[in-house]
């Protein structure tokens, strides 16, 4: 359903609508982001094959017919642990500098978690402006822009010398096939990741224009991995947000070929698993660590219901599948209880408010709501999240279930959407 709504004087909260409207909001990302921000607006909303003219959220002057305040949904599926969950990505977030401290902004981001909860999202991310988004429900949960920089002198005089029997040549239509079983062949590894479909690999590939190279054995013309490659304007830098390649011989290879384009340093991005990634560490890289995703899980326990799979699997792998127990976290406004029989989650339910305070039994677990999320989401282990909330509690017999069902995971979020050209 479209969103019409009129707000105080000649304000309208609606939707994009017409095709005047996709160049407006485009226009108006571009003036008062930059020209990127601009042109990818214009992309998600002519070439996004998952999104359509009602992810995008708009205040309109009708007046002037002027907008003032934009944001918009992007839609991606996640596995956790083999799971797929449905999330929403806020993103475009901006208003006119001349009407900002008005509530535009939040009126659109109140509406787009509105509509989060009505159209089944599990949960919804957004990367932005420190801290901001924690009034709205949002947690750090996943690092972001987390990189390897390696300066270009500390390459080996081994790993300067030419590559051998390996080559690069930019992507084709052809390859995307095999692009695509090698993301989530490498992906297995990850406990949580972004799944991407094909729809999503023609779109980075044939609209945002992203720099996808693959890595071919030159004797045999058979591609063995591919990177994709972001490199600056002053040739000074190399960007590689992404790779999958088989092993170190092969990274090292790539790394020797990108060197010839790069006079300062290359910045890996990959998965901290990664092979590429484990190899600059071995070369001497720095570690950057930038920020975080921010998650909003919208209903805790459907979330926890709809992974029930997952719990039941790690009781079955440490030897629990026998096992009955109950146990009550409690987040302080409220109480979950999870009950298992016999290695199989029988039930997890809102029990309500449960006291906490002195004298009184909280439950098993009793945890701050955000610091909840990142252990649920296996960002952080208990003993890892008690430095920064000594607020947290848990019953020693009980500790070593909890850490069974919520331990801490392998988990890398690389959503690319950005025009690229």
């Amino acid at each position: 359903m479209r969103l019409e709504e009129k707000l105080e004087n000649s304000l309208v909260m609606r939707n994009i609508r017409s095709d005047e409207d996709v160049v407006k909001f485009a226009r108006f990302n571009a003036e008062f982001n930059n020209a990127s921000e601009g042109a990818t607006c214009e992309l998600l909303l002519r070439e996004h094959k998952g999104m359509t003219q009602e992810d995008f959220f708009l205040v309109e002057d009708t007046s002037a017919g002027e907008f003032l305040a934009t944001i918009c949904l992007i839609p991606w599926e996640i596995s956790f642990e083999g799971i797929p969950i449905h999330a929403a990505m806020l993103e475009m977030v901006l208003s006119h500098p001349a009407h900002r401290k008005q509530g535009l902004v939040k009126r659109l981001i109140l509406c787009f978690l509105a509509e989060v909860d009505k159209r089944g999202y599990e949960v919804s991310l957004i990367t932005g402006i420190p801290n901001y988004y924690r009034q709205y429900g949002y947690t750090y949960a996943f690092d972001l822009g987390t990189s390897e920089i390696l300066p270009a002198f500390l390459l080996p005089d081994s790993a300067k010398s030419p590559a051998g029997r390996y080559g690069l040549r930019n992507a084709n239509q052809v390859d995307l096939g095999q692009l695509a079983k090698w993301h989530e062949e490498n992906n297995r590894q990850k406990q949580v990741h972004v799944l991407r479909s094909d729809d999503h690999w023609r779109y980075l590939f044939d609209k945002a224009k992203f720099d996808i190279r693959i890595v071919e054995d030159t004797s045999t013309h058979a591609a063995v991995g591919y990177c994709l490659v972001n490199e600056s304007a002053d040739r000074k830098t190399i960007q590689i947000p992404e790779a999958v390649l088989p092993n170190h011989e092969v990274a090292q290879a790539t790394l020797n070929l990108l060197r010839t384009d790069v006079t300062e340093r290359i910045i890996i991005g990959c998965g901290k698993q990664d092979v590429l990634a484990q190899l600059v560490g071995e070369y001497g890289s720095v570690a950057s660590r930038n920020t975080q995703w921010l998650i909003r899980t919208h209903d805790v326990v459907k979330f926890m219901n709809r992974i029930k799979p997952v719990f039941e699997k790690r009781l079955a792998c440490a030897g629990c599948s026998c096992m009955s127990a109950e146990v009550i976290v409690n987040l302080f406004r409220y109480a979950i209880r999870l009950r298992i029989k016999e290695g199989k989650i029988e039930s997890i339910q809102n029990v309500g408010f449960l006291d906490s305070s002195m004298g009184a039994d909280g439950g098993d677990l009793c945890i701050p709501h955000d610091a909840f999320i990142r252990l649920l989401f296996g960002y952080r282990n208990l003993d890892e999240l008690w430095d920064a909330w000594p607020d947290i509690v848990v019953k020693p017999e009980k500790k070593h279930i909890i850490e069974i069902l919520l331990p801490k995971l392998c988990g890398h979020l690389y959503a690319p959407y950005h025009y690229q050209g």
